[in-house]
């Protein structure tokens, strides 16, 4: 996955063939497609979205406390090249995905109701980037507390200079244009490498709100290129 260099950007959640190739076509590295039935953003059971849709940008299959035996399947199914590991899967969960395959893994942690280097350190040297999210979905969560994912609220940024990890991480969880600035004053942590978007960019479930995604790219694009000529970062 690598670190420095610019930030990338990764849209979650989407479904419609349409939407994925307009937000395809503003430069995102990475497009994410949530396999998991209770979310309002699944992508149903069926290939909807062909290669074609999403050009240049990696193909991101998010899964939830799914066996390694249906994940292989639909990333063949669909021609991923990542995969998101939203729920409570263990290192050794991404140990035995690892042998049956080698693309880009990502496992996300959230909740933080333990300090921050505990929930990343089991997964140091198991996957490529770790996701940090405001609450981790889980097959196992409560109905009651609403669909896995897609919470619409960040965490707490103040966490970040806790990190102490060594693997790669992407922030995610109610990240939009309104508080974009104030997650990229901690562009100068080295293993901060990727944003995720998902509802703050939205007009309705799993359907993006193009301008929304263009506005975030351009401010990413600008602080990014600008602490690149001063010297800094921002």
């Amino acid at each position: 996955m690598g670190t420095g260099g610019d930030l990338w950007i990764k849209v979650c959640g989407m479904k419609d063939a349409a939407n994925v190739a307009a937000v395809a076509s503003l430069g995102v590295s990475r497009i994410g497609f949530i396999f998991h039935p209770r979310s309002p953003r699944f992508v149903g059971h069926s290939l909807v979205v062909p290669r074609e849709c999403t050009g240049s940008a990696r193909r991101i299959g998010v899964f939830v406390d799914s066996s390694v035996e249906e994940v292989c399947r639909v990333i063949e199914e669909w021609s991923l090249d990542g995969v998101q590991l939203h729920g409570v899967e263990s290192p050794g969960y991404c140990r035995d995905l690892r042998r049956e395959w080698r693309g880009e893994l990502l496992k996300a942690v959230g909740g933080f109701d333990e300090p921050l280097g505990s929930l990343v350190a089991p997964y140091d040297g198991e996957v490529d980037g770790i996701l940090l999210d405001t609450r981790l979905s889980s097959s196992r969560i409560d109905p009651s507390e609403g669909p896995a994912g897609g919470t619409g609220r960040a965490f707490d940024w103040r966490l970040l200079d806790t990190y102490e990890g060594s693997t790669p991480y992407i922030v995610a969880g109610g990240v939009g244009p309104a508080n974009i600035g104030d997650l990229l004053q901690y562009r100068d942590r080295e293993l901060f490498v990727g944003i995720d978007l998902n509802s703050q960019v939205e007009s309705n479930p799993a359907l993006k709100d193009i301008a929304k995604v263009r506005q975030i790219m351009s401010i990413v694009r600008k602080r990014v290129e600008r602490g690149i000529e001063d010297g800094s970062e921002v």
